[in-house]
This record gives C-alpha cells, sequence and structure tokens, in this order.
C-alpha cells in the first residue's frame, strides 16, 4: 500500500547475478519447481477472479487496520479498488498476478515494472520496479504462496531490464520486515512522523 508512512525497501537488480531467496534462485524454473512441489499456480488475473480478490484484500485490510489506525473501513472495498490496480498495471507496465491452490484463488500481488520517481527536486529522473500489493489468505499461509508471487515479481522486473525492486512495509509489521529482509530488500528511505495531537474518544489536544 502506497502511504506515506510505510518504510520504503530496494533491491538492486544485477543482470550479472541472481539474487537468493528462501526458496531458491530467482528464475523460472525454481518458480516452477515450487508451483508443482506446492500445487500453487501463479497466473494473470482474470476477470472471473473478482470476487476472491477482493476477498483478500479485505482480510488484508482489516489486519492492517490493527496497526494504523487510518485504514478504509473493509466494507468500502469493491471492484473499484481493483480497477484501480489495473489502471496503474496500464500506465506503469504492471500485471496483477493470482496465486491459485486446487482451484482456489489464495493470494495476489501486483507488479510495476516502470515506474518514474520524479517528485524529489535534488535526485535526476529514474524507473524501478514496485511490488505495490501483495497478500495470502491467513488460512493459505506456509503453503509457499507469497514467496511465489514475490519470485514472479522480481522474475518479471528483471526481464523488463529493471535496475531496482521496491516494496513498501507498514513499519510496525515487524514479520513483514523480517520476511523481506531475509530475501534480500534493505532499509531505503524512512519516512518519520510524529502525532501532534493526542486524542481520545471524547476529545483531541496538542
Amino acid at each position: 500500500m502506497r502511504r506515506k508512512d510505510l518504510l520504503a525497501w530496494a533491491l538492486a537488480l544485477r543482470s550479472d547475478s541472481c539474487f537468493p531467496s528462501l526458496w531458491g534462485a530467482a528464475s523460472p524454473l525454481s518458480s516452477q519447481h515450487g508451483k508443482q512441489r506446492l500445487s500453487v499456480v501463479i497466473r494473470d488475473y482474470r476477470d472471473s477472479d473478482l470476487q476472491q480478490v477482493l476477498e483478500v484484500v479485505r482480510e488484508l485490510q482489516a489486519y492492517e487496520g490493527e496497526l494504523y489506525d487510518r485504514m478504509m473501513p473493509i466494507e468500502d472495498i469493491g471492484g473499484w479498488y481493483v480497477e484501480t490496480l489495473l489502471r496503474r498495471c496500464r500506465e506503469e507496465r504492471g500485471s496483477l498476478l493470482v496465486s491459485i491452490r486446487d482451484g482456489k484463488l489464495i493470494g495476489y500481488a501486483t507488479i510495476f515494472t516502470k515506474v518514474e520517481q520524479t517528485g524529489e527536486i535534488d535526485e535526476v529522473p529514474f524507473v524501478y520496479s514496485e511490488v505495490s500489493h501483495i497478500a495470502v489468505k491467513s488460512s493459505a499461509r506456509g503453503t509457499g504462496a507469497g514467496r511465489l508471487l514475490l519470485d514472479e515479481c522480481e522474475h518479471r522486473s528483471r526481464s523488463s531490464g529493471a535496475k531496482w525492486l521496491r516494496i513498501n512495509v507498514l513499519a510496525s509489521n515487524g514479520s513483514a520486515r523480517r520476511i523481506y529482509e531475509h530475501l534480500g530488500f534493505h532499509d531505503h528511505l524512512v519516512v518519520m512522523e510524529k502525532a501532534l495531537l493526542t486524542c481520545t474518544p471524547f476529545s483531541c489536544r496538542s
């Protein structure tokens, strides 16, 4: 999720080497091996996946709502959410991926392979890849689906010629941060925030 208080991570993608991951080298062969071993298939989103993707999104939204008090209520997450992701995919050469196990959708991820960095006045413009959303249903954790989704995101980033891969994570989501660090991601930009108001159920004061 792209929010101002997310911790940004970056991974340099070097054409002369392949970054090791928890499930092996990042390549189509290792992904295919994982898919067969785990009976998990990674493919592109189809229109018929909409309701199942929304189920995963809402579950993630509920979880992150416990970590971050500015999350949108889950009942407000609808088809517009997926359409927004698909529009960004069209604009930034991206893909909305889903993971399927035993015929059921258990996770999704979005990878944008051409994100232009032009907002900082003291930086030269550059392009990077970004995993902007990734989630797996709680009932399917431990199947390797999340790792396969990340593997496919990295593979598509490398194939596009990207030099860097970024992913955002809430600073308070320690478990996700540890996984990403193990996969070779590192702190790139830390955005810090200070609350200027102290609020109770009845009032706020500075």
